[in-house]
């Protein structure tokens, strides 16, 4: 049998050997391997800061809390802030009489944190079968105008908070509003001429789907809905 010859290995240098060898000697390569070698450098160096500025800030951290304690605004600016804004104002429906309603425009973090679910759109507190709560109304007052602007102040339950805008009777005699408690949320009413205020049955209501109640006339008590799970 007749022996394949090999051939002698080839002393010149493979194709991309010699691509790379001149792309090495060429001035612009070596520009750009430079500036290359920079960002790489410059890169780890920021990374080095970093990881020595979040170290720092995680040491410190502690003493800083202990150190600085809650701070206020200065006096002129915290009294802009924290002034009493303009009350809602409802005119009673024989026209003789306004309701004024006091509220806080920054709520307490007590009143935000207030768990809640998201159900359809709504946000709804499991707690008391309601809306959630983002306005806290601290005061009802009712003004008879044709009276020499005689002030009723209403007198609202010590415990619970009262829940958005109280409803007039037709007959102007009355106000309907609802109270939020911890787990519940109650019906009152009360007398515009006395200022005196009771609960209204010892049923818990539910606002989720609109307004809770309403007055069908002005003889009869207002109406409410029930809550239902």
């Amino acid at each position: 049998m007749k022996r394949i010859a090999r051939a002698a290995p080839s002393s010149r240098k493979p194709y991309h050997k010699v691509i790379l060898n001149n792309l090495r000697a060429c001035p612009f390569f070596k520009m750009m391997h430079h500036h290359h070698l920079l960002a790489t450098a410059h890169a780890s160096a920021c990374r080095l800061l970093l990881f020595f500025w979040v170290t720092t800030a995680l040491c410190l951290a502690p003493v800083s809390a202990q150190n600085n304690a809650y701070k206020r605004p200065p006096a002129d600016v915290a009294a802009i802030v924290e002034a009493a804004p303009t009350p809602n104002v409802s005119i009673s429906p024989a026209r003789d009489a306004m309701m004024l309603v006091d509220y806080n425009p920054n709520p307490g973090v007590a009143t935000l944190a207030q768990p809640f679910l998201k159900l359809g759109g709504l946000r709804v507190n499991p707690k008391i079968n309601a809306r959630q709560r983002i306005t806290e109304f601290v005061g009802v007052t009712v003004q008879w105008i044709l009276e020499g602007n005689k002030s009723v102040k209403i007198q609202l339950p010590a415990a619970g908070r009262l829940v958005g805008l109280p409803q007039w009777a037709p007959n102007s005699k009355k106000i309907a509003f609802a109270v939020d408690l911890p787990d519940h949320v109650e019906l009152w009413v009360a007398d515009t001429r006395t200022g005196k205020s009771a609960r209204l049955g010892n049923f818990a209501i539910n606002d989720v789907l609109g307004t809770a109640f309403f007055w069908p006339n002005g003889l009869m008590p207002p109406t409410w809905q029930p809550v239902r799970r």
